[in-house]
């Protein structure tokens, strides 16, 4: 399981297309896209458990950045990316749900009161966590970070150096702006 790219990501950049552009122009932005691109398919092959399958949802999303990339400008597409492959890999997970034996008649019936999980709305909330968190800016996001690792406020406020009213005061304000700068502003109120 080597970890050749049956693709380059920078075709979808519009002036990144040709080896040549890219030896003279060294560009952060391509080798941070060249490295999201690399993750997402390890990441793929992982979650898949079959190169075969990686491959199949790469190409996927190489189609829909692709289409998006022809219509309109793409602010973050090393972002883009992550999200169109990680879709890609939610909609082949859950066309190929494995069956499992669980057992008697008294099994089935005790399993299927169990509370289903839904793999798909778990892998979108942890992309949406991680787009939402990548949106923060350093000092915001390391805050969040620590509180969702249920870290004390006393810890977070010494690791920031500011008091613990102003290391919540910074998360409360950090997780409005987000919100509304990824979601839009919220419905007044009635």
């Amino acid at each position: 399981m080597g970890d050749r790219s049956s693709t380059n990501p920078l075709l979808w950049i519009t002036g990144a297309d040709s080896e040549k552009e890219e030896k003279e122009f060294k560009n952060p932005a391509h080798d941070k896209l060249r490295g999201t691109w690399q993750r997402m398919r390890r990441w793929a092959v992982r979650r898949l458990r079959d190169e075969g399958q990686a491959e199949d949802a790469l190409q996927e999303a190489m189609f829909r950045v692709a289409r998006a990339s022809h219509s309109s400008a793409i602010a973050q597409p090393d972002a883009y990316v992550a999200t169109a492959v990680a879709r890609s890999v939610t909609n082949i997970l859950t066309e190929d749900e494995p069956l499992d034996f669980v057992g008697s008649a008294e099994d089935v019936e005790s399993f299927m009161r169990l509370p289903k999980k839904d793999a798909a709305k778990e892998l979108e909330d942890r992309i949406f966590m991680g787009e939402f968190l990548a949106a923060m800016d350093e000092e915001s996001r390391e805050i969040c970070q620590k509180w969702l690792r249920r870290d004390e406020w006393k810890d977070i406020a010494d690791d920031v150096g500011c008091s613990v009213q102003q290391a919540k005061d910074k998360l409360r304000n950090a997780i409005e702006s987000t919100k509304k700068r990824l979601l839009g502003p919220g419905r007044p109120k009635k």
